[in-house]
């Protein structure tokens, strides 16, 4: 997956394969007399799959009123249905959502609209024998991979990253929504991946740098010598 900056109003172009004539626009709205996100997170879908494809996060442009961005995917060769969950979020939170899905045709630029409405949406359903556990047991609960805004509403209570998981999945280096795995499915990060900024400690002598190893976020310090850490980007000088 490639992603480019296109102009002021978009949130990116997204390139996955495919004839570059056959292509979905995804115009994001705000939903009328609707609080404005600061964010907007998409996740695609192929088909009727629960797995998601791509996920895609970004800032709402500056003065946004309605309008709040687009997104140009280039599907697969044979994809012939992409959904998208779309997601508003402002303070750490869900506060608007939508879920639309178009046919792809071959040659052509499908332009589809996505219009923001108040809370949560239920995620779209998985295909048999690919979702992760039911944890649902309890009357009244959400089941996994359902869309969530608190733990108490999820028969397993957790909820993370808006969505019902099978289990506790705390931490930066664990996701419910891992590219390629059941949406509500608790998987830890691939190691390596950063998970916090690097800082300067130990007087300015030790560069600390943090990465995921086995879904826990792992403080890794450097030193310095007999150099300085130094600010903006933290490194050893």
């Amino acid at each position: 997956m490639k992603l480019f900056l296109h102009i002021a109003v978009l949130f990116a172009l997204v390139a996955c394969g495919g004839d570059a004539e056959t292509s979905l626009h995804l115009v994001v709205n705000n939903g009328p007399n609707l609080a404005l996100p600061v964010e907007v997170e998409i996740d695609i879908f192929e088909g009727t799959s629960q797995m998601v494809r791509d996920n895609i996060t970004r800032a709402v442009p500056a003065g946004a009123v309605t309008r709040l961005g687009d997104v140009v995917v280039y599907p697969a060769p044979g994809t012939s249905l992409l959904r998208f969950v779309v997601y508003g979020r402002k303070d750490g939170r869900t506060i608007s959502s939508a879920v639309v899905s178009a046919a792809v045709k071959v040659g052509q630029q499908v332009e589809v609209l996505a219009t923001l409405k108040a809370g949560a949406t239920v995620v779209p359903s998985p295909d048999a024998g690919t979702s992760p556990p039911d944890t649902a047991a309890m009357p009244g609960r959400k089941a996994t991979g359902e869309a969530c805004l608190q733990g108490s509403e999820c028969g397993s209570g957790s909820c993370l990253q808006s969505v019902c998981c099978d289990k506790a999945c705390d931490g930066v280096c664990n996701s419910c929504k891992a590219q390629g795995q059941p949406v509500g499915m608790c998987v830890a990060l691939v190691d390596g991946t950063k998970c916090g900024e690097p800082i300067c400690s130990g007087n300015k002598r030790t560069l600390s740098q943090h990465s995921c190893k086995a879904g826990a976020c792992i403080q890794q310090d450097q030193s310095c010598l007999n150099r300085q850490c130094t600010a903006n980007p933290p490194m050893c000088r």
